[in-house]
C-alpha cells in the first residue's frame, strides 16, 4: 500500500510504465 496521495492518476501513472516494461 502507499500513501493518501497516491490517487487512482498516481495509480494509472505508475501502473502503466510497469505494463510497459517486460514488453521492452
Amino acid at each position: 500500500g502507499g500513501p493518501a496521495w497516491l490517487t487512482t492518476d498516481m495509480v494509472s501513472t505508475i501502473a502503466m510504465p510497469t505494463a510497459v516494461s517486460p514488453l521492452k
